[in-house]
């Protein structure tokens, strides 16, 4: 949890709390949030989302705005807890760049206690705004303000990214999507099928003649196992951790997935794409636009054209493409959209000393690291949580070393 330059003269302002679940997900673009509110003056508390939300509903830590990923929480006693002691419910689920109906019902808690819900595009607001009206739900205020996720301003330089910059080699980005692979995931077959095309394509690197040309880099999802990352370094493929996958992108020539969102990142930022079909390929937004494969021969094919300039969109993947961008682009400065929108909100919050703030943020933070250590509940979640996001932020001059920095 962070909290800065608390300004002593003026004593008083309201409260912003602004919950990071997955760190390497959503740390840099909440970072951005933060920043821009506290040069507005805001108290801004900035951390781990179980933490702020156990101060919260103790009554350790005063009533505020919560911005948070879902509303899930809304249903919950916990969060109804919190809203009758006076916070309000903000929402903005940076990873629902692409959702399924179902994701969508599970997400929208109890909108009698959510106050204002931010898209990222048109397309989360007309599924959205079609599951409340499937259910005869009034939907809370809401605006499309875009995803500061995948905005084009990205503050972390990190050493291995310049590196990787200086050597005239074309970059293949890897993404993985491997981690759940229980009897419940109903995509268990698609993934499995994708998991072993991804693992030839991991062995076969080594010797083949790409390298000269290619550069092949696996990004990891945050909740997979170290299976694939083991499989990378046996066969001397380099593997990506970096926080943001943004840069990643960005340095990308080609793009590799497999029913992810990055695919419609990647698209918006106008890479080749090349997504997984199984027989069971429901994500149509996550494949459309995209060269679609089945097994290594295919991506090797799709790389060779490529190479040769001859990988083209055929009249229907030219379509799906402009679909993508009509949907899934945002016109908006994302960042200064979602402040505007919760300085209109603050409106509704009291204003809180900043002083005993601080005090009672710290004495959250100590119970924190006990809780989150504790309870084997917690432990199983420690993935989640990311010590070099925080590093990074404060390289980026989004964190500052000071008396006023606390962390969880």
């Amino acid at each position: 949890m962070r909290m800065k330059n608390l300004n002593i003269i003026n004593k008083k302002s309201k409260v912003i709390y602004i919950l990071v679940e997955v760190y390497k997900r959503e740390f840099i673009s909440r970072a951005k949030i933060k920043k821009e509110l506290e040069s507005k003056g805001y108290i801004v508390v900035f951390g781990h989302k179980d933490t702020i939300m156990d101060g919260l509903m103790i009554g350790l830590l005063p009533p505020g705005i919560i911005l948070d990923k879902c509303a899930q929480t809304t249903k919950l006693k916990r969060g109804k807890e919190i809203t009758k002691r006076g916070s309000i419910f903000c929402v903005l689920d940076e990873e629902g760049i692409h959702t399924f109906p179902s994701e969508v019902r599970e997400r929208i808690g109890d909108p009698r206690e959510v106050d204002l819900i931010l898209f990222n595009n048109l397309f989360q607001q007309l599924l959205t705004k079609r599951i409340y009206k499937e259910n005869n739900l009034q939907i809370p205020n809401h605006l499309i303000t875009g995803n500061p996720r995948i905005s084009d301003s990205n503050f972390i330089k990190e050493n291995e990214f310049i590196k990787r910059k200086k050597i005239n080699l074309k970059n293949i980005l890897l993404v993985g999507n491997y981690y759940d692979f229980r009897k419940e995931n109903e995509f268990i077959e698609h993934d499995r099928k994708a998991y072993e095309v991804a693992t030839s394509l991991i062995k076969y690197w080594e010797r083949s003649n790409l390298r000269k040309k290619y550069r092949l880099i696996y990004r990891p999802h945050p909740g997979e196992k170290v299976d694939l990352e083991n499989t990378c370094k046996k066969f001397n493929v380099e593997v990506d951790y970096s926080d943001s996958i943004q840069n990643q992108i960005k340095d990308a020539s080609i793009v590799i997935t497999s029913r992810c969102t990055v695919s419609i990142e990647s698209i918006l930022k106008n890479k080749i794409v090349m997504s997984f079909r199984s027989d069971d390929s429901r994500n149509i937004f996550t494949r459309a636009g995209t060269f679609r494969f089945t097994n290594l021969n295919d991506i090797i094919n799709y790389i060779d054209k490529y190479d040769k300039k001859e990988l083209i969109y055929s009249k229907n993947q030219k379509k799906e493409l402009l679909k993508i961008k009509e949907l899934f682009s945002s016109h908006f400065d994302s960042i200064e959209r979602i402040c505007n929108s919760l300085i209109i909100l603050s409106d509704q919050v009291k204003y809180q000393n900043k002083i005993l703030t601080l005090s009672r943020s710290i004495t959250t933070a100590i119970l924190g690291l006990f809780t989150n250590n504790l309870f084997k509940s917690r432990r199983s979640l420690a993935y989640k949580r990311n010590r070099n996001s925080i590093y990074n932020a404060m390289i980026g001059g989004y964190i500052k070393k000071s008396f006023w920095f606390i962390f969880i």
